[in-house]
């Protein structure tokens, strides 16, 4: 509850700070926005932890939730201007995921695995063909 309640006041403070920052620069306004998302990130991860779910699953949603498309805390101009940490946000997100991954795991599902991978560099394949004006 106490997490909940957290997130809430994060929330509230984020509305408020982007009515007294709606003059500034574009890039205080992202700094601003950086630090809410990590901050909303923590309280997400625990949340997601609490209810035994792997901390990505609330790190994921609580974005989803924060960002222009659903709640717009963070807004898209904001976003744009953090594209370069946004890129290397999803290299650690995908870096967590397969730290989740262990051998046990890879042997029983191993011929899932393989074809998984096998289907999704073949889908890659074809959109590197159809972006380069092939097909």
């Amino acid at each position: 509850m106490r997490s909940i309640a957290t997130l809430f006041v994060l929330g509230l403070m984020m509305a408020v700070l982007h009515r007294v920052t709606a003059g500034g620069p574009l890039e205080a306004r992202a700094t601003l926005a950086l630090g809410f998302l990590l901050l909303a990130a923590i309280v997400g991860g625990e949340l997601a932890r609490r209810a035994r779910l792997p901390r990505l699953t609330g790190y994921l949603l609580v974005g989803f939730a924060v960002g222009p498309a659903w709640l717009g805390l963070v807004r898209r101009e904001e976003v744009d201007a953090l594209r370069f940490i946004a890129d290397a946000a999803v290299a650690l997100i995908a870096l967590a995921a397969g730290a989740e991954l262990t051998r046990d795991a890879l042997r029983q599902g191993g011929g899932r695995v393989a074809f998984a991978r096998l289907a999704s560099g073949e889908q890659q394949g074809k959109v590197a063909i159809r972006v380069g004006g092939r097909v």
